[in-house]
């Protein structure tokens, strides 16, 4: 009963319903759009119920969690729905905009893509300017390539063979 009433009285609508809880209890609720007042007569000691007990707990959470305000007066209880949070839409409205987002997901996707793309090729652009920077340093420095003891003038080695021709110089 609970369900069938929050899933009526929490979307914006003009109605007054009264929902038999039991035979002597009942819930009356006036409803004005996104207003609501509602409250519970007990008809066998005619009296008005308290809502805020556990019985009706169920009810009163439901209408919390889609309140931007509730209060209560005397046995008369106050809820204005928060249209923002639930907003009924009879139209298919939803489903093109699920259907824009749907497209603009794809789109920056793709922006995504290209983009990490780009970031790979500038990544190895910098380590092949890197080892560039390097290798410039170590020719500054003279490690790479030097002349030779006894290579001539323009012959140059690489530290490498540097080492190669003193070891056949050694081994005779």
């Amino acid at each position: 009963m609970f369900n069938e009433i929050l899933k009526k009285h929490t979307k914006p609508c003009t109605c007054r319903e009264i929902y038999n809880i039991s035979s002597d209890l009942e819930i009356t609720i006036d409803q004005k759009e996104n207003k609501v007042v509602m409250w519970g007569f007990n008809h066998k000691s005619d009296r008005f119920l308290n809502l805020s007990t556990k019985r009706f707990q169920k009810l009163m959470d439901g209408f919390k969690s889609v309140a931007s305000d509730l209060y209560s007066s005397g046995n008369y209880y106050y809820i204005t729905i928060d249209t923002s949070k639930k907003e009924s839409r009879a139209d298919k409205s939803y489903e093109v905009e699920i259907e824009e987002l749907n497209k603009k997901i794809d789109c920056l996707n793709d922006i995504i893509a290209r983009l990490e793309a780009r970031n790979n090729r500038l990544e190895q652009e910098v380590n092949k300017y890197k080892d560039f920077k390097r290798n410039l340093d170590d020719l500054k420095k003279g490690v790479l390539i030097h002349n030779a003891r006894g290579a001539g003038r323009k012959a140059k080695f690489t530290d490498k063979q540097i080492e190669e021709i003193r070891r056949l110089r050694e081994d005779g």
